[in-house]
This record gives C-alpha cells, sequence and structure tokens, in this order.
C-alpha cells in the first residue's frame, strides 16, 4: 500500500512537471504582460521567441502566447503586433500624397482634378490615423 501512494504520488509531481499551461496575453509595456486570467507578469525581451528584430516598444498592446512560472512570463511568442511600422509608414505616404497633389492644385489649371485625389487621401490618412 505505501508502494501504490508513494507511486501515484510521484506520477502526480510528474504530469505536474510536464505539463506546461499556455496562457494568452497583452504586453501592456516594456516589462509587464496582462494574462487573460487576470493576473499580470513580468517578462524580459530575452524571453520573446519571435522578436523579429523588433523592440520592446513596438510590441505595447501585441497580443502573445507565454508560459507562466509564478509571476514571470517565459517562452513568450507574438501573435500579432499591433503597433506596426509598416502602418505608419502608409499614413506618411499618404500625407505626402496629399501635399504632392495640394501643390499641384496650387500651380495647375487641372486643380480641380488634384484638389479632389488630396482630399481623398487626406481623409484615408485622417481614418488610418484614428484606427
Amino acid at each position: 500500500m505505501f508502494f501504490k501512494a508513494r507511486i501515484k504520488k510521484n506520477i502526480m509531481l510528474l504530469l505536474k512537471f510536464f505539463k506546461r499551461s499556455i496562457i494568452r496575453g497583452i504586453i501592456l509595456d516594456s516589462l509587464t504582460i496582462s494574462g487573460d486570467d487576470g493576473n499580470r507578469y513580468s517578462f524580459v525581451l530575452d524571453k520573446v521567441q519571435n522578436l523579429n528584430g523588433q523592440s520592446a516598444n513596438s510590441l505595447i498592446n501585441s497580443q502573445v502566447d507565454f508560459e507562466a512560472s509564478g509571476d514571470i512570463a517565459k517562452n513568450i511568442f507574438v501573435l500579432n503586433s499591433t503597433n506596426s511600422s509598416g502602418n505608419l509608414s502608409s499614413i506618411k505616404m499618404m500625407g505626402y500624397i496629399y501635399l504632392f497633389c495640394y501643390l499641384l492644385y496650387m500651380i495647375s489649371f487641372a486643380g480641380w482634378f488634384f484638389l479632389a485625389i488630396a482630399l481623398v487621401f487626406f481623409i484615408l490618412a485622417s481614418y488610418s490615423k484614428k484606427g
């Protein structure tokens, strides 16, 4: 009886050791993740597995999966990054197109056409910035 209880206890400890709970969360700042379980976990940038050259600030508001060890997150995988530099560059490009078309409007006899194009890009850049 003693050996059965001891074997059962060892098996339970092994299962607990090998069972890893994956938690989903959002990066709040460069050191904190808010888990879907309601807890907050600290992390270091070295524990992010698929960093791909991103900085800590570019990861803010990104959704991640991670393993928890107490209140520390490890083996962090970024699922999606909401602060993408590509989005910012497209807004800048729309702004440049707007300025270019506005300048053409000022110096051209076909100004109404260029004014309409400029207004479209101005509206697109404004909505992209809000979203």
